[in-house]
């Protein structure tokens, strides 16, 4: 007899066959799947990577929620601060007014007072002409503001030519 295997023999199997391979008949191969397939590991690799920027995102998201939170309560503070300055400016800009201000104030309630004891009906004209007249006496003011403003410029740079 030869040592080649007849065609109806079958192949000897070694002493330490590949475990993921077994005989088939027709000399099929069948191969068992390990724990993953290339498919199942790169889909776990994916949804680590997914969990991971979420997890980052989630992260980010929440430093710039302390930080709005942080920078709006300075702003608030800082505004609340301002507020209180321009408040307090206000009043001793008022009070430097003193008695012209009482008086202003006073012919203001008396002429308000005087056309709120009319009908509704004619009060209309009345404020209206008010109102004109109030609007007239604001442009007054802002020219005067605008010309007190140059005359300091005028009077610092005069008095910085002296010196």
């Amino acid at each position: 007899m030869s040592d080649e295997p007849s065609a109806d023999t079958k192949p000897a199997i070694s002493a330490d066959p590949d475990p993921d391979i077994q005989e088939a008949s027709h000399e099929e191969i069948v191969v068992r799947p390990d724990e993953y397939t290339a498919d199942e590991d790169l889909s776990g690799k994916a949804r680590a990577s997914g969990n991971s920027i979420k997890g980052l995102a989630a992260t980010v998201a929440s430093k710039a929620k302390e930080t709005t939170i942080q920078k709006a309560q300075e702003l608030k503070d800082s505004a609340t601060a301002l507020e209180s300055n321009a408040i307090s400016e206000d009043a001793a800009d008022i009070q430097a007014l003193g008695g012209l201000l009482d008086r202003l104030t006073a012919s203001f309630e008396e002429v308000m007072d005087s056309i709120a004891s009319e009908p509704y009906g004619e009060q209309r004209r009345p404020l209206v002409g008010l109102k004109k007249v109030l609007q007239e006496e604001i442009s007054v003011i802002n020219a005067r503001l605008a010309l007190a403003r140059r005359m300091t410029r005028v009077e610092s740079g005069v008095m910085a030519q002296q010196h």
